[in-house]
């Protein structure tokens, strides 16, 4: 018998509580809000403009960030690249102020799409860029809309800044990496974190590369892969600090 209905018990046959009060139905408590996670920014600090850029199985992000730094992020399939770059000061300070036009333009007057979205041959565009408040102001359109000039000037400038530094990536990314073998260090291309190659298996097409003082992770990468990847190699490179 429950617990409470036995204390009560003795009060129920003296007559000093009626039966019913023993046992009434209590309400359900009504439901409060479900809780929300807090969303996670996609950008970082110092966020002032960036480009993306969807055609069939490619995306192509490129952002500028305050400090000259420019993160450019291509994903290609299941499988994504990520590269980092800086920007002189008179570079960075042209492409802010060009960008930051765009504020003038209300999202409302771009047409998002001006044929099927379906088609996936037709490069679609997000531009984002950073408002006085530090929230981001978002445009989407494609390839065959009509923009106004200061939204397709920030998007040129952002296309020009990302054509120039996918050059740079292609002629950084024809070094050789034959000659790679165990205990050679490499400078990742996105955040300039180090690796050693631990591992050199000839039979195997794959070389197992760790960070270097943490070993927090890991990466196989056949040697043509790599050169995308990592820097090449200079004998001048300092010893890198272990990473805290």
């Amino acid at each position: 018998m429950n617990a409470a209905l036995l204390l009560a018990l003795p009060a129920l046959l003296l007559g000093q509580v009626p039966a019913s009060e023993l046992f009434r139905t209590l309400p359900d408590p009504t439901p409060g809000p479900t809780p929300t996670a807090a969303p996670i920014p996609d950008t970082l600090p110092g966020f002032v403009a960036s480009l993306t850029t969807t055609q069939a199985e490619v995306q192509d992000r490129v952002a500028v960030f305050a400090d000259g730094t420019v993160l450019r992020t291509v994903r290609k399939g299941s499988r994504t690249t990520r590269f980092r770059h800086s920007l002189p000061a008179p570079e960075r300070d042209l492409v802010v102020r060009v960008a930051r036009e765009a504020l003038t333009v209300d999202p409302a007057r771009v047409e998002p799409r001006t044929v099927d979205a379906g088609n996936r041959a037709l490069a679609r565009h997000r531009l984002e860029v950073a408002g006085p408040e530090g929230d981001a102001r978002v445009f989407e359109f494609d390839e065959l809309t009509s923009v106004p000039l200061s939204l397709g000037r920030a998007r040129g400038a952002l296309e020009d800044l990302r054509g120039r530094i996918e050059k740079e990536e292609e002629r950084q990314g024809r070094w050789d990496a034959k000659d790679l073998e165990e205990g050679d260090r490499l400078r990742r291309r996105s955040d300039g974190r180090w690796f050693v190659v631990e591992r050199d298996d000839r039979l195997s097409r794959y070389l197992e590369l760790v960070e270097l003082g943490r070993a927090l992770e890991r990466m196989m990468l056949t040697r043509k892969e790599i050169p995308q990847v990592f820097e090449a190699p200079s004998g001048d490179d300092p010893t890198p600090a272990v990473p805290r």
